[in-house]
């Protein structure tokens, strides 16, 4: 019975550390995250980047008929996050090196889940 008591104990230990760490904030010492609007610059440009696992910013507000430029953040988007989709509109896009940006131009309103190529990545854009 004592014996079960520790590996109990262990085992909520660890969960316990695991939860604590899942709800920290991420940091990076390479660069500060910039600072994100889910509404277009005047432009006509939003800056994706990495959040708390997940895109940042996670809506995106956009307007029928008129261009939309998403720009990665490079230095913290990685492996699928890369790839952009938002299947719904047709509009499937890679960012990389020297390639940035993806344009677009909503042609319906609504509301669209866009999402990295495995769907790990998710957000949602509002084309009003």
């Amino acid at each position: 019975m004592k014996q079960n008591y520790w590996v109990i104990s262990i085992a909520g230990l660890f969960v316990l550390t695991l939860v604590w760490f899942a709800f920290q904030e991420i940091t990076t010492s390479i660069a500060p995250a910039p600072t994100l609007s889910g509404t277009p610059s005047v432009d006509g440009e939003v800056l994706l980047s990495w959040g708390k696992f997940n895109y940042a910013p996670d809506v995106i507000n956009a307007q029928v008929g008129v261009p939309l430029r998403i720009r990665a953040d490079l230095k913290r988007i990685t492996g699928c996050y890369r790839s952009f989709r938002v299947p719904e509109l047709g509009v499937s896009g890679y960012f990389s090196e020297g390639h940035d940006t993806i344009e677009f131009t909503p042609q319906k309103a609504g509301t669209f889940v866009f999402t990295c190529s495995m769907g790990m990545g998710r957000g949602t854009l509002i084309v009003a």
